[in-house]
């Protein structure tokens, strides 16, 4: 695995600002997570963020180029497409911004012309199948078949951390192409980007950006965008920073495209005049930066939402406390419920769940009003694969409303803006608030909007946030959107820490489900362990295939779906006690008891050091007591038989 040695990315470093998050109260996590999302505005480290000069001119360049595609199939009546694509969470991103342009073009009496792919299909949309991410070939050939017909493509490709082979392959295809425009977004330098060999392709992740990059520089149809906004709160989890900030870039850009052609504000106070800069002003490109005040605004409306969210940090850790509270519980879960985009949102979130954490399929659920039908996906209902798929409203009456308990959480998510939302939203919550299950309310106000109406004693938390900015064109929730992401992303996050399924600030129950998974895995062990790269991959590799003996260990990663369980878990304390020759050993948490440690220590030690049950338990009782370093209390409490 030569791609291995690397340097580590941006995107899959430890965040310094949440590193203890695993010990914090809810309040605590919530507000560690405002200091993480807060470097998507202000930038990390020394490099360009979305507010620097040089990521709005190509923002702006970008954005002028949407604008004359747009205005080409207006007057030309031409077949121009855009087309986002990612995986994982990026194509989630993409499917609801697709959604959402395409609903603003028909509104104005315009034909839509937003397409999204995701890697593995609809179906990813709500359970996750990273094997297709490790695809160039397949990328390359979803992307032709979508752009077939067309006059002229703008394929935007999405991967937050510059490493989906998936993307890679539909950037190779696109840049050679005559008809099409290529976009790269993510949130590493280029030259950082994932250089690892890929199975059944001659090129690298790496080899493809940097040849992207070197065209962009002469060519008004290549273009990167990659403002570097820090590492994740939680190491690797793109679906929180890596998709806020793809969110808010798809906006600025497409927004402002979409003002262009529509000839109106996209908020009643920005105007669309463009303003000569001052004297004193530093400007990057003098022939575009007098127009880049609607988009500087539109960033501003942005990073103004964030900042109401957070000002709510009480309001949203009571959330996360609920959801907590039932996610804790043996057979806990937690239901999202809405409508429209907010709906769509809750259903992004739940899904991210099972690849994040390796939560059960239905500890996290989302519904929506209507289920599949008005949701813009490609492949229409996806009921039939299902029981996870069954996502409407009525679906949730017949499937999950009879089995509520008091160990499950259901939040109600809501804008001022629906008023009492669809009828039948109305009669489900109605349902839920009569049963055992504990009901949270969330709702997104429009500034002067009453919200009495959706207030109701019987909730056990309700939470209003009052937004400054709330619908683009007076017609789609963009804003209300965003808030509500970061929002979700903070509750369902939370959850999973007091549930023990993070230490420090490392997600250490995901599934080695592809390359990128098992790279970062190994990670894993080597941060925790100090193993170096090829003892770690070993311990992984041995707890994985359960064998002690290297010569039964396969070489390479297994190419089928994984769950680091307590195996993995496992391997990484037995890294710590047979492999590192540094003191920097793991260290339990005396005062936190989230992590089920002790379950894996039981295992482990019983098993690999053939000792007693007492003996664990009597070292266990030592380490929570002294706080020692794993390896100490071991060497000290446990004579082990053989050296494991």
């Amino acid at each position: 695995m030569a791609g291995l040695q690397e340097p580590r990315r941006v995107t899959e470093l430890s965040n310094e600002l949440t590193r203890d998050i695993d010990t914090a109260d809810p309040l605590g996590i919530v507000r560690r997570l405002c200091g993480s999302d807060a470097q998507l505005f202000a930038g990390w480290g020394g490099h360009p963020g979305v507010n620097d000069p040089v990521i709005l001119d190509r923002l702006w360049k970008l954005s002028l180029k949407t604008a004359a595609l747009l205005k080409e199939n207006q007057d030309q009546k031409k077949n121009n497409r855009i087309v986002f694509s990612g995986c994982g969470t990026s194509g989630r991103i993409a499917w609801l911004c697709s959604w959402t342009y395409n609903r603003i073009l028909q509104k104005f009496g315009h034909t839509p012309c937003f397409h999204y792919l995701i890697a593995g299909g609809d179906r990813s949309l709500i359970i996750s199948n990273e094997l297709p991410e490790d695809d160039p070939p397949k990328g390359a050939e979803d992307l032709k078949k979508v752009a077939e017909g067309a006059d002229h493509v703008m394929f935007v490709g999405i991967t937050c951390g510059l490493s989906a082979p998936y993307v890679a392959g539909q950037i190779d295809h696109s840049m050679h192409q005559p008809n099409m425009t290529s976009v790269l977004m993510g949130f590493n330098p280029v030259s950082l980007s994932r250089n690892a060999p890929i199975e059944k392709w001659d090129k690298t992740c790496r080899q493809v950006f940097l040849e992207l990059e070197t065209l962009s520089c002469t060519s008004d149809s290549a273009f990167i965008i990659n403002p570097i906004v820090g590492p994740e709160p939680i190491t690797g989890s793109s679906r929180m920073k890596g998709g806020s900030t793809t969110a808010v870039l798809l906006g600025t850009v497409f927004l402002t495209s979409l003002q262009t052609l529509l000839g109106q504000p996209i908020l009643p106070s920005m105007t669309l005049p463009a303003r000569e800069p001052e004297e004193t002003e530093v400007v990057f490109d003098h022939s575009l930066s007098p127009s880049l005040s609607p988009m500087v605004s539109l960033l501003d409306c942005y990073s103004q939402t964030y900042q109401t969210v957070y000002r709510h940090s009480g309001g949203v850790a009571s959330l996360l406390k609920l959801a907590a509270s039932c996610i804790c519980q043996p057979s806990g879960r937690l239901i999202y419920l809405g409508a429209d985009t907010l709906g769509a949102l809750g259903l992004v979130d739940a899904s991210e769940m099972v690849p994040t954490y390796g939560v059960g399929l239905e500890e996290f659920r989302g519904f929506v009003a209507g289920g599949w039908e008005g949701c813009g996906n490609t492949e229409g209902d996806l009921s039939g694969y299902g029981k996870t798929f069954r996502v409407s409203l009525s679906q949730f009456e017949s499937d999950v409303l009879p089995s509520l308990t008091d160990q499950d959480c259901v939040l109600c998510l809501h804008g001022s803006s629906q008023r009492t939302g669809p009828p039948h939203l109305h009669t489900i919550v109605n349902k839920v608030l009569a049963s055992p299950a504990k009901c949270g309310l969330l709702v997104m106000a429009e500034n002067g909007m009453s919200c009495n109406h959706l207030l109701d004693k019987r909730y056990e938390t309700a939470v209003l946030i009052r937004l400054p900015y709330y619908h683009a064109f007076g017609k789609e929730c963009v804003f209300a959107g965003f808030a509500l992401k970061l929002v979700l992303n903070a509750i369902s996050t939370g959850a999973n820490i007091l549930k023990g399924r993070v230490y420090g600030n490392e997600m250490i129950n995901l599934r080695l489900s592809n390359d990128k998974l098992f790279e970062r895995a190994i990670a894993i062990i080597e941060k925790w362990s100090g193993a170096n790269e090829e003892d770690a991959k070993f311990a992984l590799l041995r707890a994985i295939y359960k064998q002690d003996d290297a010569a039964n260990v396969t070489l390479s990663h297994p190419a089928c779906p994984l769950l680091i369980s307590e195996y993995y878990l496992s391997s990484l304390f037995l890294s710590s006690l047979s492999l590192s020759s540094s003191s920097n050993i793991v260290q339990y948490h005396p005062t936190s008891q989230r992590h089920p440690l002790r379950t894996w220590l039981f295992h482990w030690l019983c098993y690999w050091q053939e000792v007693g049950v007492q003996s664990v338990i009597a070292a266990e009782r030592k380490l929570l007591q002294s706080a020692k370093g794993l390896r100490d209390v071991i060497s000290t409490e446990i004579a082990p038989t053989h050296g494991h």
